[in-house]
């Protein structure tokens, strides 16, 4: 089977509870996606701005209190704004995976639960006639 096919199968075996719960768990890894470009991203810009500090100051982009800073200062300014950029990347990431690991084992415990249910309210003859090998 295929991931579509094995998707539209899952989603028939949901309640609207799970269904709900999926779909904010697509939307939280589609916005991780986003958080770990942007954080890879952020290493060759914070490079190549330190190679070129001086065009980076006369930037019109830039506040003015920007430009008076000296050139160790903006090192560790930019530093830090690429640290803590792919510091909340990586917390998004790690929740999304808590998140994933919490709903996989739930939705594991409600599909079993379902199936042994179903299983006890079936009739004696259909209990007889399945091999159990």
């Amino acid at each position: 089977m295929n991931l579509l096919t094995t998707t539209k199968n899952l989603l028939k075996v949901m309640d609207n509870n799970y269904k709900s719960r999926f779909i904010n768990i697509q939307f939280l890894l589609i916005v991780a996606s986003v958080l770990e470009i942007v954080s890879i991203s952020a290493i060759p810009l914070y490079i190549g701005a330190n190679q070129n500090l001086d065009k980076v100051k006369e930037l019109s982009i830039l506040p003015h209190w920007f430009s008076i800073l000296d050139e160790s200062t903006m090192i560790v300014i930019g530093g830090g704004t690429v640290l803590l950029i792919l510091f909340f990347s990586s917390l998004t990431s790690i929740y999304s995976i808590w998140k994933i690991a919490n709903f996989s084992n739930s939705l594991g415990a409600q599909i079993g639960n379902q199936l042994f249910t179903n299983y006890m309210h079936k009739s004696w003859k259909f209990h007889s006639n399945v091999d159990s090998n």
